[in-house]
C-alpha cells in the first residue's frame, strides 16, 4: 500500500514529458527530498493523468529518484477529486487542472486499526 503508515506529500501537475513539469516541477520536488525527510515526511509522490508506460519512462528521462511517480491512466481518481479538466481543444487530452504544479494534500495514515463498542471501524494513532 502506497500510503499505509506513512506521512506523504502528493503534488499533481499536468503531464509527464511536459516543458515547465519536466524542467522545474518534478525537478524541484526531487531537490526538496531532503528537507521534506527532515520534517518527517516518508514519500513524495507525483500524480498524473497518464498511463503507467508514460509515467515509468519519464522517470528514467527525469532520473527521478525521490518522488514516486504514479499515474492516474483513466483519469478517474483526479476526476473524483474534482480536478480533471476536458482540454480538448488543440487535440489535447483530459489533464488535471491548472498549468502549475498544485500541491495536494500531505497525509498520514493511521495504521492501527481498532473496533469501537458498536463494530464500527475506527483508526487509532
Amino acid at each position: 500500500m502506497i500510503f499505509h503508515g506513512k506521512r506523504v506529500v502528493v503534488f499533481s501537475l499536468p503531464g509527464a514529458f511536459t516543458p515547465t513539469c519536466s524542467t522545474s516541477h518534478l525537478p524541484r520536488y526531487e531537490e526538496l527530498h531532503d528537507e521534506f525527510k527532515a520534517l518527517g515526511i516518508d514519500q513524495i509522490i507525483c500524480l498524473s493523468v497518464n498511463d503507467a508506460f508514460v509515467m515509468y519512462q519519464w522517470g528514467l528521462s527525469q532520473k527521478a529518484k525521490n518522488v514516486l511517480l504514479l499515474p492516474d491512466g483513466n483519469g478517474e481518481f483526479t476526476r473524483k477529486m474534482g480536478m480533471l479538466v476536458g482540454a480538448t481543444t488543440g487535440g489535447m487530452v483530459p489533464r488535471i487542472r491548472d498549468a502549475a504544479t498544485q500541491l495536494l494534500l500531505v497525509y498520514r495514515y493511521q495504521s492501527a486499526r481498532h473496533r469501537n463498542e458498536r463494530g464500527n471501524d475506527i483508526w487509532g494513532k
